[in-house]
């Protein structure tokens, strides 16, 4: 089955443990998608709960399942 594509306005949650072994619970809202100067696909993201934060990632970061879910 083919993996959804990322997109502006989709939300994951991040599910791997932060610091001291605790769920991260982060929630993210895909601002922006754009490629590199290589060609890869990134993806801005911004905190559900502080839209002040703000962080870059490669797309396939937030499709590995191990990392984020979508919600």
């Amino acid at each position: 089955m083919p993996k959804r594509a990322i997109e502006p306005g989709q939300c994951y949650r991040e599910i791997r443990r932060g610091v001291f072994g605790r769920p991260a619970d982060s929630e993210w809202i895909v601002e922006a998608v754009s490629a590199d100067s290589l060609g890869v696909p990134h993806a801005r993201l911004v905190n559900v709960a502080d839209l002040t934060e703000r962080k870059t990632l490669a797309v396939a970061a937030i499709a590995d399942p191990s990392r984020f879910e979508e919600v």
